[in-house]
């Protein structure tokens, strides 16, 4: 029974079993019919089946919309959705999940993938088809539309390992404070990348006092949940100065949604979901006016699939600190095409807003990278 519904709903995308994807344990059929996504990607990462062409299967049955089917792993996106309803799952007893499963899974995993400034989040490619310059040039952008100054305070909040509040501090003068709730980056940014402008702290952003005249967050909204969007606008409202700027570098998705996907949910971001355009609105009302926003969704395609070629290239120089080897590496596999797919597809998209307190800095002007 499991088969044929596959077989049927993969004929439909011309998708061929035996051609672009081989089933290696007959199971994977009723993984793939009852737990959706979740099943589908646990049983790559269990080598139930296999594919030619990881990336082209999945923008396939993205394309082919079986993942948006609602018969697909249903009970598993229900019993998901539900307990997103019921609790709040970035709060502080729970935020700590995606820092121990993901981010304090080791340096050397994200050494092995990542540019040499340590950067986690999409590059700009419009100039150059480097990887480190890509995220130097961002990183550029983001000051520019900051309008840094010599001498401003500015709160970096999820800071990463630190390599862009170094750079900022670098090219503009500024002074940077940078807040993880990750022990293992912000030991890693000290040691890496602090000095006189630039100091991290291990601390939850609830947490955070003091006054900014920029604030900037990378990456970072995607964990904070859509329950805490507005508790948190509200907080980054009372840490800027008047006059000040405020700019998120986040993942976005036109749909809006209270739950993350299954699989990675479980296995990469624990409780991150996705914000919507509608939810961010909602968020900001009466606190922020967006003075500028930016999409450019397409180059974290070529982010993903750099990082992807650079972990597969590395990977005889940490597969041996990983019991399971084979099935972690599928695992990173999977989650970098799966993402690079979605936003291939235009499911995700990446977005600037640049946001200031309501009738504040009303001369402010848009950047854009000159084209070279």
């Amino acid at each position: 029974m499991w088969k044929s519904i596959v077989v049927k709903e993969f004929k439909k995308i011309n998708i061929e079993i035996g051609r672009d994807i081989v089933i290696k344990d007959k199971s994977a059929f009723r993984d793939f019919v009852t737990k959706g996504s979740l099943g589908f990607g646990e049983s790559y990462m269990s080598g139930k089946w296999d594919t030619p062409n990881l990336y082209q299967l999945l923008l396939k049955i993205l394309q082919g919309n079986i993942k948006n089917n609602k018969f697909w792993g249903a009970f598993t996106k229900v019993r998901l959705w539900i307990k997103s309803k019921l609790v709040n799952l970035q709060n502080q007893k729970y935020s700590k999940d995606l820092t121990e499963t993901h981010y304090n899974a080791g340096n050397y995993l994200f050494e092995s993938f990542l540019d040499p400034n340590m950067i986690y989040t999409c590059a700009y490619f419009q100039n150059t088809n480097n990887l480190a310059q890509a995220q130097i040039d961002k990183i550029t952008i983001i000051g520019k539309k900051l309008h840094l100054k010599p001498g401003d305070k500015v709160l970096d909040i999820g800071c990463g390992w630190g390599g862009t509040a170094r750079i900022i501090s670098e090219i503009f003068n500024v002074e940077v404070i940078g807040i993880s709730d990750s022990s293992e980056m912000v030991s890693y940014a000290n040691e890496k990348n602090s000095s006189d402008n630039v100091k991290f702290i291990c601390s939850d952003y609830r947490d955070i006092t003091g006054k900014y005249d920029k604030i900037y967050n990378i990456g970072f909204l995607e964990a904070v949940g859509p329950k805490n969007y507005k508790p948190f606008m509200q907080l980054v409202n009372s840490l800027l100065n008047n006059n000040g700027i405020f700019l998120t570098h986040t993942i976005g998705s036109e749909k809006t949604s209270i739950a993350g996907d299954p699989w990675m949910d479980k296995y990469i971001f624990p409780h991150g979901v996705i914000p919507s355009k509608n939810q961010i609105k909602k968020a900001i009302k009466g606190i922020f006016e967006i003075r500028d926003f930016e999409a450019f969704g397409k180059y974290y395609v070529t982010t993903l699939m750099n990082w992807n070629k650079q972990f597969n290239k590395n990977w005889h120089t940490i597969r041996e600190r990983f019991t399971d080897s084979e099935s972690f590496q599928r695992m990173m596999n999977f989650y970098h095409l799966s993402c690079a797919a979605c936003f291939k597809v235009g499911m995700l998209d990446l977005w600037h807003y640049v946001l200031t307190k309501p009738r504040q800095a009303n001369n402010y002007k848009k950047y854009r990278l000159p084209v070279l």
